[in-house]
């Protein structure tokens, strides 16, 4: 006869436990459903500042990043025309050394031919 009791948990429905349970703890459950809802509006506050402050540090990072690219791109350039400029200085070096030689040679050989044809 225990099953066929109304009052029993299991005929209970929803509406009735809610009703219970505001007569128990009604004003602690209000306040309790307050500071709840402050909370995850505070969570949500903060989420948003969080993800603000994120954005935020992710762009910073980025021009960072950018920054040090260009700077470092820049740099490279003006090593590579420092480079090429010593290249062509030495080549003109080696240009104008050959010439002489080549210059000092040719009188060399002159004084040689001369000698052995007697002059």
């Amino acid at each position: 006869m225990a099953n066929n009791d109304s009052n029993t948990p299991q005929n209970l429905n929803l509406g009735e436990i809610g009703m219970i349970r505001n007569i128990l703890m009604g004003e602690q459950i209000n306040d309790f459903e307050q500071r709840f809802k402050q909370m995850q509006d505070r969570i949500h506050e903060l989420e948003e500042k969080l993800n603000s402050k994120i954005n935020a540090l992710n762009e910073a990072t980025q021009q960072s990043f950018d920054k040090a690219k260009a700077e470092r791109s820049n740099k490279f350039a003006e090593i590579e025309k420092q480079i090429i400029d010593n290249v062509e200085k030495l080549n003109n070096r080696v240009n104008k050394v050959s010439k002489d030689d080549k210059a000092r040679l040719g009188k060399m050989l002159e004084k040689i031919s001369k000698q052995l044809i007697g002059e």
